[in-house]
Parts: C-alpha cells; sequence; structure tokens
C-alpha cells in the first residue's frame, strides 16, 4: 500500500507485477464515495486489463493493452486528473472481473 502515490510509485507498481501480485488499484480518497478507482491487472500472457469507475455502475469501464507504457502512462494522467487520460484506448461498459485463473 502506498499513500499519496505518484507517478514513480505508479510505475514501480506496476513494473512490480507478476506471478502472485497481478493487481494494481489506485483508489480517489478525495472523491465523495470509495467508488472511485483505477486498477490493472496483468496476465500471464503480458496482456493488461485496465478498468476505471468514477462512482457509479453507469461510470464503469473497461478496456485491454499489451502495454505497459501506455498502462502507465494512463494510471499517472487519471492520477493527476489530466485531459485527454481515456485517449488511446477504446473504452467498454464494466462487463465481468477479469479471468484470473
Amino acid at each position: 500500500m502506498v499513500d499519496g502515490p505518484i507517478s514513480e510509485d505508479i510505475r514501480t507498481l506496476l513494473n512490480g507485477l507478476g506471478p502472485g501480485n497481478h493487481f494494481v488499484i489506485v483508489e480517489r480518497l478525495d472523491a465523495e464515495n470509495d467508488e472511485h478507482y483505477m486498477q490493472a491487472y496483468l496476465h500471464d500472457d503480458g496482456s493488461y486489463w485496465l478498468e476505471y469507475r468514477e462512482g457509479t455502475a453507469d461510470t464503469h469501464f473497461q478496456t485491454s493493452s499489451r502495454s505497459p507504457q501506455l498502462i502507465s502512462q494512463t494510471f499517472t494522467k487519471w492520477l493527476y486528473r489530466l485531459p485527454g487520460w481515456r485517449d488511446g484506448f477504446s473504452w467498454q461498459p464494466w462487463a465481468e472481473e477479469p479471468d484470473t485463473r
């Protein structure tokens, strides 16, 4: 757990993903509820599943990527609330949990 993460913390956490440690979750502690977060899941084949939620089920989206750099950039832009953080992906409404087998 990292309190008040910065972009370097995000890169370190994402680079630390692997067997036995597949998830990185960043929550917005300044949001009105605990349903504001972004998370990534690293599959065994090296692909990432990325999800964000902005408070309600209607604002819960997912996408996937094989680019750790794009995942890291997206987390960082989201963390700092920079414009364009959604760019680079085709986001779909959240449908189900990732297959963690």
